[in-house]
């Protein structure tokens, strides 16, 4: 499928003790997306169908994951510059 934007997309299968991190460059944000299980994203736990957009962030980090299968998406920021964390809950 050709991707016709300024992002990138990481996939992520987390269980027990594993950890992971994704480097962002400069000026960018993550947006994840948990399909299933539970994951901690900086410090913030989530749950099946949860959302989270991390700005302000380089390195965001993920643990303690439940069976968690996460995509995250790498994108160039569109909103308020300034603004670090907001968390969507379904």
């Amino acid at each position: 499928m050709p991707w016709y934007a300024n992002g990138r997309v990481y996939a992520g299968l987390l269980d027990g003790s594993e950890t992971a991190r994704v480097e962002l460059a400069d000026n960018r944000y993550a947006y994840v997306h948990v399909i299933r299980g539970a994951v901690t994203v900086n410090g913030t736990q989530l749950g099946d169908g949860d959302g989270a957009r991390v700005r302000g962030e380089r390195r965001p980090s993920f643990s303690d994951g439940r069976d968690a299968e996460l995509p995250v998406f790498d994108l160039p920021p569109k909103e308020t510059p300034g603004a670090r964390a907001s968390f969507i809950r379904t």
